[in-house]
Parts: structure tokens; sequence; C-alpha cells
């Protein structure tokens, strides 16, 4: 088990499992839900799958709904955190190793506050599958292709995140 932790590195944990185990716990704390996982490795499957899970959820929905961009103006009254440009972030990751583990480390803040408003989304989902009968029996093929939109949503935007950070690396070209 001790390898398992040790081949996910700190970024997975900060990241995925820690969010996970957070909301795992928390909906059995404050609402009853346990999840129906048996030994030590389901637990760590499961709350890193259920962490990945709220990191996307993070990145995709939570960060545009908390942010914007250096100097742009607020198009929802949330945006009040700034980002700096990319270029801006990728000059300055280049240049220090101390700003990758503050990056990691906000993303896992941001994750753990994802963490907190889906309590009571996922809370009321459990609430209305218990009083709707098509849900109670269906619930497995909403959440299919709820998760199917979030990973393909994330695939597409992981793409667009790579080809900018190839982009930002390729040589510039000069008209010589």
């Amino acid at each position: 088990m001790n390898t398992v932790i040790t081949k996910l590195g700190t970024y997975h944990i900060l990241a995925n499992l820690i969010p996970g185990a957070f909301f795992g716990f928390a909906l059995n704390f404050l609402f009853g839900i346990t999840l129906p996982l048996g030994n030590i490795g389901e637990y760590i499957v499961g709350y890193y799958f259920i962490g990945l899970t709220i990191g996307r959820i993070s990145s995709l929905v939570t960060k545009r709904v908390f942010t914007r961009g250096k100097g742009a103006k607020k198009t929802l009254p949330t945006q009040f955190i700034e980002y700096v440009p990319y270029s801006e972030y990728m000059a300055a990751e280049e240049s220090t190793q101390k700003l990758t583990a503050l990056s990691d480390m906000n993303e896992c803040y941001r994750a753990l506050l994802t963490s907190v408003w889906m309590l009571p989304v996922v809370y009321g989902f459990y609430s209305l599958a218990q009083k709707w009968s098509w849900l109670s029996r269906h619930w497995m093929w909403v959440a299919i292709v709820l998760l199917f939109g979030l990973f393909l949503w994330s695939y597409k935007e992981q793409t667009k995140y790579i080809r900018r950070r190839v982009e930002n690396v390729k040589p510039q070209e000069t008209d010589e």
C-alpha cells in the first residue's frame, strides 16, 4: 500500500486523494450517506476517483465562477480572484520551483472549495432519488451521462492546455 501512495506523488495526493477523502467523510458526517467501499484499496481508488471528478468540476466550473484574467473586468460578481496571463505564469514557473508547489496547493484549495459546494448538490440529487422512483431506478444512467460529459469537456480543455504550453515553448520564428 505504501508503494501505491508513493507512486501517486504529492500532486495527486493533494489534488485528488485529499479532496475525495474529505468529500466522502463529509457526506457521511453531514448527511449519513455512506459509500459502498469495503477495504483500504477500494477506499483509495474510490476517494481518488471522487477527488479526480471534483478536480475536474473545480477546474471547469469553480475556476470560471471565481476568477478572471489580470486587469479583466468582472463578468460575474463572484469573480474576485485574479489570475496572471498564462505567458507570465510560464515565464515565472521556469524561474522558480516554489511556484509549482504553490500552484499545486492552490488547486487543492480550489478542489476543497468545490467539495464544499458539491455536498448540497449531491445531497439534493440523493434526496430526489429517494422521492422519484424513476430517478431511484435510473440514477446510474444519469451519473454515466454526467460523467461522460464532464470527462469529455475535461479532455477538450486539457488538450487545449497542452497545445498552449507547446506553443509557448516553440522557438519564436522571426521574419528575416
